[in-house]
């Protein structure tokens, strides 16, 4: 009866902690590959609107060029997601009919836009410029979407991930007279909460930089939001983003690129000190959380930031006049009002960054909402 007993729980331990481990293998090599690949397309787009709109004002071949990078790699996510999301029905659901809708919607009026352009219509593509704006909110919302559901994969996986850690905790009672087993199932369950922890941190900071990730941004921009309006005071969001990035990766290659946005990263961890946090916000746009007394106090940071940034002294010959690497800033103060979400001031801010990029980048706007 007891080898009877030994050989069932040790087995009955043995499934339990396969499961923790699939689950947790489940998360790293599925859930996150799929939120994070998911995130690049709304940045993307952004990419292929401002380099469409630069080739309307300028006329350039790097715009153009510019234009066709973003929108090569869009379509290589996108191919990604495809291979990712199949046993993923509502994410798969959200790209298709949403998301994908809106891409063609847009890559379609960009190619208008740069065929006016070959064809000498520059007043009729400058009328039309804006007109993507409508499509941009749109995009920003599923982008939205997108990541509530990688959330809710990630969740589950993690749920499943508890729940089989609860059975093997029965296990470890069932058996505790067995001395041996008790030994097995601690040393098993030691290493499997380690992985997790380890794994939480992954999912809330970037592979690339090491600083918090979109996840965590969204979290905390929560978290900030919400104690924000119970104190009726003010927060702040800033938005950067590296000036002519895709021209940068294009010159130097995509390893300097990923050793720029890391020193860049390295910028943010010495200037942003608690409790305002720094993220990557994706590709090469970061943010700053930042709860403060007063608009000016932000704009200080963001000068600060894009400084720091110019004092790096990092080549960029393919960028002129300035031919050193920059960052544009958008900045946005306001206090909470009782019916308002936190998305209100990333609009804001980021329609900040859009002005800091059409007056000729490398500069602070501050948009404040009273």
């Amino acid at each position: 009866m007891a080898l009877f007993a030994l050989l069932f729980t040790s087995i009955w331990s043995y499934i339990a902690f396969v499961n923790i481990e699939h689950q947790t293998d489940k998360v790293a090599d599925e859930a996150i590959p799929l939120s994070n690949t998911a995130s690049q397309l709304y940045p993307l787009m952004i990419d292929q609107e401002l380099s469409v709109r630069n080739y309307v004002y300028l006329q350039d071949a790097l715009s153009l060029q510019q234009f066709e990078i973003s929108n090569a790699r869009m379509h290589d996510v996108l191919n990604t997601i495809e291979e990712l999301d199949q046993s993923h029905p509502i994410m798969n659901d959200i790209i298709s009919n949403e998301a994908l809708p809106i891409i063609s919607e847009m890559e379609s009026f960009h190619r208008e836009q740069i065929l006016r352009i070959q064809n000498g219509e520059v007043d009729r593509a400058n009328e039309v410029r804006n007109s993507q704006v409508l499509n941009l909110n749109r995009l920003r919302m599923v982008d939205s979407k997108i990541q509530s559901d990688s959330d809710v994969i990630i969740a589950n996986a993690f749920d499943e991930s508890e729940a089989a850690s609860n059975s093997a905790r029965w296990v470890i009672l069932i058996v505790s007279a067995l001395t041996f087993l008790i030994f097995f199932a601690f040393m098993h369950s030691f290493r499997v909460e380690r992985s997790q922890k380890a794994l939480i941190y992954k999912s809330l900071h970037d592979a690339l930089t090491g600083i918090p990730n979109r996840r965590a941004f969204d979290e905390r921009l929560e978290e900030t939001w919400r104690d924000a309006r119970q104190q009726n005071k003010p927060l702040s969001l800033i938005l950067l983003d590296i000036d002519a990035f895709k021209s940068f990766n294009d010159t130097y290659g995509h390893l300097e690129g990923d050793a720029c946005l890391r020193r860049v990263a390295q910028v943010l961890q010495r200037v942003v000190k608690s409790p305002a946090m720094p993220a990557r916000y994706g590709g090469e746009e970061f943010a700053v959380i930042l709860p403060v007394e007063s608009a000016a106090e932000a704009r200080e940071l963001a000068e600060e930031i894009r400084h720091k940034i110019m004092g790096l002294n990092i080549e960029h010959l393919g960028y002129h006049p300035v031919c050193k690497l920059t960052v544009s800033l958008g900045v946005s103060t306001m206090v909470p009002g009782l019916y308002e979400s936190e998305k209100i001031l990333i609009a804001r801010a980021d329609e900040a960054l859009y002005q800091s990029k059409d007056k000729g980048r490398n500069r602070v706007t501050v948009q404040n909402l009273k």
